[in-house]
């Protein structure tokens, strides 16, 4: 008798520990997809301001010089998307790595089939490096478009300092970008390595 209560017991505490499991995948999959979508809104707030303040200096309405007021915000806007974007594959890591493996080892105890997480894992999907040219043209293209532009309307000693920190900000997000391009494949790397 006793030991059929130990069963038991340890029957519900497995069932407990699998809930719990599948409650955490599901709001770190919510996370995600609250997190991705704050990335879609990000993206178009930036196309928004280039299409903006480039069409006011297009237009010829304003001075050349408002372009450089592009590069810090779209900087400012880059870091937060590329916030998101670690803060996804860092979850996304974690679930392939740790989370889910623990799921279907206790699923497959009761003979349920792979799903659509292994074959994800075990397919080979384009890598998070495959987003440079929509970020180049969302966010670094724009900079070096103003950049480019604005030196030939540079007439004074504070338009100069204005233009010269302009290009360090650039500088800086280009490096954040290449670091986080660097981290991601070493991530691939290793989870690839460690799945062999």
């Amino acid at each position: 008798m006793i030991r059929v209560a130990q069963v038991i017991s340890q029957r519900d505490i497995d069932n407990r520990a699998s809930s719990a499991r599948l409650t955490e995948y599901v709001k770190l999959k919510d996370e995600i997809a609250n997190r991705s979508s704050l990335q879609h809104a990000i993206m178009t707030l930036d196309i928004a301001a280039v299409g903006t303040l480039g069409g006011f200096v297009l237009g010829r309405q304003v001075s050349d010089l408002l372009l450089l007021l592009l590069i810090p915000l779209s900087t400012a806007l880059e870091l937060w998307w590329l916030n998101h974007a670690q803060t996804i594959g860092r979850i996304g890591d974690y679930i392939r790595i740790y989370l889910w493996p623990s799921i279907m080892e206790w699923e497959q105890k009761d003979g349920k089939p792979d799903s659509y997480e292994e074959v994800v894992t075990t397919t080979s999907l384009l890598d998070r490096s495959t987003l440079f040219i929509p970020f180049f043209v969302v966010f670094i293209g724009p900079s070096i478009a103003s950049i480019a532009d604005t030196i030939r309307a540079v007439r004074n000693t504070e338009a100069w300092l204005f233009w010269g920190a302009d290009v360090v900000v650039f500088i800086f997000s280009l490096l954040v970008w290449i670091n986080y391009l660097q981290s991601s494949s070493d991530v691939q790397a290793t989870t690839g390595a460690s799945k062999s």
